[in-house]
């Protein structure tokens, strides 16, 4: 119960100050959490830029601690200027195809700023996900059509900044 208030804590300023609603289309994203969640909590995230980093392990402990609840979906904006930030996408986008998706999010979290070529081939092997597909997939952009839809998405909403959020329908940004 005292997890419950705090989260409704956590949603009352957004409840208040009445901003506009987004219908964000979630569908064809990947998820972290329960499918049919009451709160869907929908994050635009560069894996190379630190503060999705710092954030990472909150995200994930508010989906673990309310179970059933929470449903996190991944939307990608990797920033151009960055190195490793679009083929970091790429593996993580490869990783859902192949079922893996948790764990890739998780170690692209735990890794970063280790987001090379190597290192993610390297991260594949250690999720015994396919290999030569995965190093095909991402060599190839083939995430390429996902990646393009968040970004523009992402646009749309003129978001400038990761990690930004959509928390059932509220746009948050995080204010660094």
């Amino acid at each position: 119960m005292r997890k419950l208030i705090l989260l409704a804590l956590l949603f009352i300023p957004f409840i208040i100050f009445a901003e506009p609603r987004y219908n964000l289309p979630i569908e064809n994203s990947p998820f972290i959490g329960a499918e049919n969640a009451p709160i869907v909590i929908v994050e635009f995230i560069d894996y190379q830029w630190p503060h999705c980093v710092e954030v990472g392990p909150t995200i994930d402990r508010l989906v673990e601690e309310f179970d059933g609840k929470v449903k996190l979906v991944i939307k990608f904006f990797p920033y151009k200027y960055r190195d490793y930030a679009r083929i970091a996408a790429e593996a993580s986008v490869e990783a859902w195809k192949q079922g893996k998706f948790k764990e890739m999010h998780s170690l692209l979290i735990k890794k970063s700023p280790r987001l090379n070529r190597e290192s993610l081939i390297q991260y594949a092997k250690d999720l015994n996900l396919d290999v030569e597909k995965f190093t095909k997939a991402i060599d190839n952009f083939e995430g390429t059509d996902i990646i393009e839809r968040d970004l523009k998405r992402a646009k749309d909403l003129d978001l400038y900044v990761t990690p930004a959020f959509d928390i059932n329908g509220l746009k948050v940004l995080v204010v660094r």
